[in-house]
């Protein structure tokens, strides 16, 4: 986990919204230090999601977490740098598509249907497993679950990944995800 993720977060909500509502959001986040045990770190994140949904619409929430998961793209390159790598070593886009399918990478599968791609994170099968792969919530309590919002931001990363896989824009939606109740994230990404 980096005190970045906790910064940025706090940056963007008080973008996006008005000083007394960002107050009344970030303060639970603003005591988050180095120190802070992994666990209390992400229950006071999953806070601060819950306080997003009472107090702000569902359009600036997607917002705040959109800019989140970009934020995080540019941090993370290293991840959609080896699939642009993998994507190299095929001829075409189908023939690196099936290869995913049929050779997935570690904690993810896909599945080509049509023109729509279906991508599943599964955390928990992961060389260590976890309940997300976002440092601010792999350590929530296995009991606890946390709004699906939060995963807006791993919407907007995959979104940026598959725009520079397929050379093209995408419209990226999150179906489930691990953190609020499932045992596994499954988002739809469809070419526009």
């Amino acid at each position: 986990m980096s005190l970045r993720q906790i910064t940025n977060l706090i940056q963007y909500i008080e973008k996006h919204t008005d000083l007394d509502k960002a107050k009344k959001i970030t303060e639970p986040l603003r005591g988050i230090k180095k120190s802070t045990k992994p666990e209390k770190r992400a229950l006071l994140v999953k806070q601060a999601i819950e306080d997003m949904n009472t107090h702000l619409t569902p359009e600036i929430v997607t917002k705040i977490m959109s800019s989140c998961g970009k934020d995080c793209a540019t941090h993370n390159r290293r991840a959609i740098d080896a699939a642009l790598k993998r994507r190299r070593k095929h001829p075409t886009l189908q023939a690196y598509l099936e290869a995913e399918e049929n050779n997935p990478q570690k904690g993810t599968r896909l599945k080509l249907e049509g023109n729509t791609i279906t991508l599943w994170y599964t955390p928990n099968t992961y060389t260590r497993p976890m309940r997300c792969y976002c440092g601010l919530q792999r350590s929530l309590p296995v009991d606890v679950t946390t709004h699906i919002n939060y995963c807006k931001c791993s919407e907007a990363f995959v979104k940026t990944q598959w725009e520079q896989i397929l050379g093209q824009p995408v419209e990226v939606k999150v179906i489930k995800s691990a953190i609020s109740g499932s045992d596994e994230c499954q988002f739809q990404i469809q070419p526009i």
